[in-house]
């Protein structure tokens, strides 16, 4: 089965009707994968080779996740952190 190409807008729609709000969508091809930047609200989605939408669907909701869902001050990030090593704290964040 052909898979049709990534319309790259209706995807960046999607990531900001999932996150509630104008969260900015950048896709990158030299990002190796995905990742969201709390405090600028940055959410930066790779580029890969053969990457299908379903791929792509699976890192918008893993990064509106976060965007979502993980405290982004710094004040409560360094809280968190005295108590929990970041590893941990990775986990469990892409666990929820």
């Amino acid at each position: 089965m052909t898979e049709k190409k990534i319309n790259l807008n209706v995807k960046t729609g999607l990531a900001k009707l999932m996150a509630g709000e104008n969260i900015t969508v950048i896709y990158s091809p030299k990002a190796k994968t995905a990742s969201f930047n709390m405090v600028k609200r940055i959410c930066v989605l790779p580029m890969l080779k053969d990457m299908t939408g379903v791929v792509d669907d699976a890192f918008i909701a893993h990064e509106v996740g976060h965007a979502l869902f993980t405290p982004y001050s710094e004040d409560q990030s360094k809280d968190i952190m005295k108590k929990i090593p970041h590893v941990f704290l990775n986990i469990t964040e892409d666990a929820r």
